[in-house]
């Protein structure tokens, strides 16, 4: 015979236990999409949860072809695309440093 065990994770930081995530709470304050390419979007935005989060620049990579649009993870780039998502990051970064 079988057996399923289903575990739940906790989420907990220091040994209290932390309220789950609501996507509702996430707020994009700077958003802009670099187009590199044709088929590239680099976006540069500024995000935070709720209205005490810490601000954050998230960097990603859409992809565009026939099937539609994909999203990618952000971790290499060309010196082209580099160049050319700098003023987009020097803008978030003012809001960034914004209270």
């Amino acid at each position: 015979m079988n057996e399923v065990v289903i575990y739940q994770k906790k989420q907990e930081i220091g040994g209290l236990r932390m309220a789950g995530y609501d996507k509702t709470q996430d707020k994009t304050l700077f958003k802009s999409e670099v187009e590199v390419s044709p088929s590239t979007v680099i976006v540069v935005g500024i995000y935070q949860y709720g209205d005490t989060g810490k601000k954050k620049l998230g960097l990603s990579k859409k992809i565009i072809n026939e099937g539609g649009e994909r999203w990618k993870g952000f971790g290499r780039v060309t010196l082209e695309e580099w160049e050319a998502i700098q003023p987009a990051i020097q803008n978030a970064v003012k809001v960034l440093g914004t209270q």
